[in-house]
């Protein structure tokens, strides 16, 4: 007897030991972690998304566009186009079009319902084990506790996964408080979150929150997003020729001898083009065909593929909501109910009442802090191109309503010396775009120019670990990070933003390539393009589709 329980004591107090020394290693292994809290990182559109298969695993879908079909499709309809432009019935070429996008987002797109077909979701299901097992890992900084979703559903569907992923971090890590850090769609999840525990919690707060940080935020809309459901696209000859100077494609076709095609060739080729008014010839044609045709083309397209995403419509800016149900499900509303019911509720109780919301949550304690990237266009396919931004979300809606200029342009000097004689000029950045004073966060809210939307430097991760695991951190708290910084990719690191030394590829494209002769004439010739699309359209057969 005394044999057995000697056994069983012994084999207790190396449990004990196991268990006390795996502690300690946590312990150890936590501080090693960036964050004095778990700081909940909800990211935006990229999570892995399957169908579940009997066995546990997943087959993944995606959606994307098979170029080889295309060029199949093109091949053997090589005369579509001319056909329909010459003799306006555009039906084939719509069908063309719908029946591409169709097929791309034939495993991806949502029902009616705004569900998912197969029972298709998020393919990463998290334990205590696989969270545990972050923690441990170095160097993951605000990957350890990331939290996925599927981020096509109407937030509201994906928090309850949320409230039990933070739970189960809470439990593993032993902390009684985590913050909690959004980055473009995952900023729209953060306000869901916030009303959808009061509504589970009998009107409670969730006091266990310290800071909420917005990254990149899409919270008040993602203008490509907004734009496109409104079907305002609309090619500018200027923005396309900024967008090739301002990006890098990869490009090096040898074409005769030690002569190729490189991306620096294209952006000489695309100045000569624009300055000579081929360019604005050829986005003429664009947009005088999208304009004729885009209600054939829009809408089926879209409802076959984005428009289905309720995740996508939280992104959708109040300015375009309305006109983007009106394209999208203009005559189908009865048949499309259920889901304008959950967009409408999103829009309406979420997105119109952030402003409300955030400062419910800065009533009770809770510090929210905003990181804004800029000194980028928007891509040249939409109206409103011309807006600072981070090449998705404008620095308007990022910076919740924050005023700033638009790209190549200065706030003037009335500008400036108003704000002088009102003490705000210290919020203007040093690049004269960006006024922070008029922004409700105008303390806790830093600025990054040339970070665009989708880079994330691990020194860019940093501040967002500084902010939270600083107790009542402003603007002027860290000198190493004021209110407005730069991205130095050659440092890879955030410096304080000085214009004169930190110059991006737009700065210097408005300073020399985009302020040509030719440029400064053009708007007075511009009328002579409207001017033959009415011509052109008045002698034109009507449009057929």
């Amino acid at each position: 007897m005394k044999a057995s329980f000697k056994k069983i004591l012994s084999v207790f107090m190396a449990a004990v030991i196991t268990a006390s020394a795996f502690f300690a290693f946590s312990v150890s292994s936590f501080a090693e972690y960036k964050g004095k809290v778990p700081i909940i990182f909800i990211h935006g559109q990229g999570a892995p998304l399957g169908i579940p298969n009997e066995d546990g695993s997943f087959t993944e879908i995606t959606y994307k566009i098979d170029k080889n079909k295309l060029v199949e499709a093109a091949l053997e309809n090589k005369n579509v186009f001319f056909k329909a432009f010459f003799t306006q019935d555009w039906t084939d070429f719509c069908d063309l079009i719908v029946d591409t996008m169709t097929d791309a987002f034939s495993e991806f797109a949502l029902d009616k319902n705004g569900e998912p077909y197969d029972n298709s979701t998020v393919a990463w299901r998290p334990t205590e084990a696989s969270i545990r097992n972050n923690w441990l890992k170095k160097n993951l900084g605000l990957d350890t506790f990331r939290f996925d979703y599927d981020w096509r559903l109407d937030p509201l569907e994906n928090m309850d996964e949320l409230e039990n992923y933070i739970d189960m971090v809470l439990k593993v890590t032993g902390s009684e408080k985590y913050a909690i850090c959004g980055r473009c769609e995952g900023a729209c999840m953060i306000l869901q979150y916030l009303e959808y525990y009061k509504d589970t919690h009998g009107g409670e707060y969730d006091n266990r929150i310290t800071d909420i940080v917005m990254y990149s935020s899409a919270a008040l809309g993602a203008s490509p997003i907004g734009e496109a459901f409104a079907g305002k696209l609309y090619v500018n000859s200027d923005a396309v020729e900024r967008y090739i100077y301002d990006n890098d494609f990869g490009i090096n076709k040898p074409i005769v001898g030690s002569f190729a095609i490189t991306d620096e060739a294209l952006r000489k080729i695309v100045t000569v083009i624009s300055d000579t008014y081929g360019l604005d010839l050829a986005c003429w044609a664009v947009n005088n065909v999208y304009a004729q045709i885009y209600v054939n083309i829009v809408p089926e397209t879209l409802r076959n593929s984005y428009a289905t995403f309720p995740g996508y419509w939280t992104m959708v800016a109040d300015e375009y909501y309305d006109e983007a149900k009106k394209t999208v499900f203009g005559g189908k509303e009865d048949e499309y109910s259920v889901m304008i019911e959950k967009l409408d509720r999103y829009h309406y109780d979420i997105m119109n009442k952030s402003e409300q919301i955030i400062k419910e949550a800065q009533s009770h304690g809770i510090e929210v802090s905003n990181i804004v990237k800029y000194g980028f266009a928007i891509h040249p396919v939409i109206e409103n191109c011309d807006v600072q931004s981070d090449k998705i979300c404008s620095v308007k809606n990022a910076g919740w309503g924050v005023n700033s200029v638009d790209l190549g342009k200065t706030f003037d000097k009335s500008y400036t010396d108003k704000a002088k004689s009102k003490g705000t000029d210290k919020y203007i950045s040093p690049d004269l775009c960006i006024d922070a004073s008029t922004t409700w966060l105008k303390d806790t809210t830093w600025f990054v120019k040339n970070l665009a939307h989708k880079s994330f430097p691990e020194s860019a991760n940093d501040i967002i670990f500084e902010i939270v695991n600083t107790d009542g951190m402003d603007i002027n708290t860290n000198p190493g990070y004021p209110q407005y910084m730069f991205y130095d990719e050659e440092a890879d690191g955030l410096v304080p933003f000085n214009p004169e030394v930190h110059k991006t590829r737009l700065d210097n494209y408005y300073s020399g390539a985009g302020s040509s002769f030719f440029k400064k004439i053009k708007p007075g010739f511009r009328f002579l393009f409207t001017a033959l699309t009415f011509i052109i359209n008045f002698l034109m057969p009507p449009v057929k589709s």
